[in-house]
């Protein structure tokens, strides 16, 4: 477990982090953290929550994240995130809270590409709003609705 919130940790995720191959848990919410996520985080088929809200990491979101077969959370809110959500995260169906708000997202809107088709749409928390989408997802385990409206 690795849990490192709120410590006011700046610099950068090493690649070398993809090695902790039993991790379960990795929380580095609430510091300073910039660039890009490691793509070799896909390699700890082990994760389970990913949190990384409210840092100042950027670029686009690792392909390889989608394959992390026991991942229940993602949250990478609160960030500078860019480019589109990964198709591949179509196959993070243990998945229940995915939260990709206040980002720079852009592309379609819509549930095939969150992969939505193919998760447990019962047990689904998914929240995406406030990027450039022109609309906002929200989709709860009471609730699956796409809202869109345009942001000006």
């Amino acid at each position: 477990m690795q849990q490192l919130l709120n410590l006011n940790l700046s610099g950068t995720l090493a690649p070398e982090i993809g090695n902790l191959s039993y991790l379960e848990l990795l929380d580095f919410m609430w510091n300073d953290i910039s660039e890009s996520i490691p793509k070799e985080i896909g390699n700890i088929k082990t994760l389970q929550l990913l949190l990384l809200s409210e840092n100042k990491l950027s670029e686009d979101l690792p392909e390889e994240l989608g394959h992390l077969p026991v991942l229940d959370r993602i949250q990478i809110d609160e960030n500078n995130i860019t480019g589109s959500i990964p198709l591949s995260f179509a196959n993070l169906n243990s998945t229940k809270h995915f939260h990709m708000n206040n980002n720079l997202l852009s592309g379609r809107l819509d549930a095939v590409e969150f992969g939505v088709q193919t998760l447990s749409c019962a047990n689904l928390y998914c929240l995406v709003c406030w990027n450039w989408m022109g609309g906002c997802a929200y989709f709860t385990p009471f609730s699956f609705e796409a809202i869109a409206f345009e942001l000006f």
